[in-house]
């Protein structure tokens, strides 16, 4: 979770697949990176 916060990680997700149980706080935590251009993602 912290990787995807600082923007150190991007999320991917599968629909085949069964849900993750934080899958929805990882993308929250990534597009919160995206919006302030940390790490890999600006």
């Amino acid at each position: 979770m912290e990787l995807a916060r600082q923007g150190l990680a991007k999320v991917t997700s599968y629909e085949d697949r069964r849900k993750l149980k934080y899958r929805d706080e990882l993308i929250q935590a990534q597009d919160e990176a995206k919006q302030k251009k940390l790490g890999v993602l600006k």
